[in-house]
């Protein structure tokens, strides 16, 4: 397969002084701007970034770079806050595909050579989940694919890979739907992973310049799930509330569908004491709760005239 030669070969194995078992980012809330920049009477447009340093990373570094616009974007468009569009685009040398990459940019426009792929990971995941929707143009079709590898000292050997079927990569998705994907451990038995590389691709022949000109590949609450882990949410429509990550460590977010009168929203620790208390009367709410201890807490939000709802929250600080 073409792509996996791609994904295996081209892209440079990324290595670094520390492993994780985690994904970073995966609501994609954390953001950077990079500002419009002007030289010489040339514009080089804005685009959003996840945070730098992160686990992951675009390509729009590399066609700002030819004053084209970004494929990766930031949009509210969203579960709860934030998620990230991928939108492949028309440029100077064909199709851009709008891609996302655990790994890091190395410069150019280039796919082959721009991204230095792959991160450390330890552990064995169970399934690889998400939400999604797919617009494909063009009879395009996309790739949603996480390979876990091992360094044999020459190469990285598969330990194990979770990925979109074949037969749903060119299916429109129109509204954000729950993807969970297996990971297949059945290859020869080499040990215990040490990097992941995840990949998101709106157009999967990007790598040729090939696809479909505006074709979107959306995503969010992207997660690594291991046996007895719960995983995502189902999205009902009738929530009045969301809340945001969970288990989450010195600011939660609060998402409400709709508000027509004021929010009390209320946290108590697990002897049942009221430890913290916000009047909410916005769509999209931050809390502060750095001055909470790690543990088990339980929410309330209460609208008059309304049923009153109730969670659970973790705080791991």
């Amino acid at each position: 397969m073409r792509y996996l030669l791609f994904l295996c070969c081209c892209f440079s194995f990324s290595t670094s002084c520390y492993s994780q078992s985690k994904l970073e980012n995966d609501e994609f809330i954390d953001w950077i701007k990079f500002s419009e920049v002007v030289i010489s009477g040339v514009s080089y447009p804005e685009f959003w970034e996840p945070r730098p340093g992160n686990f992951w990373t675009t390509s729009n570094q590399g066609t700002r770079t030819i004053s084209f616009a970004p494929t990766c974007l930031r949009t509210e468009d969203a579960i709860d806050n934030t998620a990230v569009l991928l939108r492949s685009a028309t440029f100077p040398f064909g199709i851009a595909a709008g891609s996302l990459v655990s790994g890091t940019y190395l410069g150019g426009t280039d796919p082959a050579k721009a991204i230095k792929s792959g991160r450390p990971w330890t552990g064995k995941p169970e399934r690889f989940v998400g939400y999604y929707k797919y617009l494909p143009k063009n009879g395009d079709y996309c790739i949603i694919d996480a390979i876990l590898t091992k360094w044999n000292g020459s190469s990285s050997d598969t330990i194990g890979r979770a990925q979109i079927p074949a037969s749903d990569v060119s299916k429109t998705v129109s509204t954000y739907t729950k993807f969970d994907f297996p990971f297949n451990y059945n290859y020869a038995n080499k040990g215990e992973p040490d990097s992941i590389r995840i990949v998101f691709t709106a157009s999967g022949n990007g790598i040729n310049f090939k696809g479909g000109n505006g074709t979107e590949l959306y995503l969010d609450h992207i997660k690594l799930l291991y046996p007895g882990e719960t995983g995502l949410p189902e999205l009902e429509e009738n929530n009045l509330l969301r809340i945001f990550p969970n288990p989450a460590s010195h600011t939660v977010f609060i998402r409400l569908k709709e508000i027509k009168k004021e929010v009390e929203f209320s946290i108590y620790n697990s002897a049942g004491s009221l430890v913290l208390s916000e009047t909410i009367v916005d769509s999209f709410n931050p809390i502060d709760i750095s001055n909470l201890s790690s543990g088990l807490y339980f929410y309330r939000a209460t609208q008059k005239g309304l049923k009153e709802i109730q969670g659970k929250i973790l705080i791991e600080q």
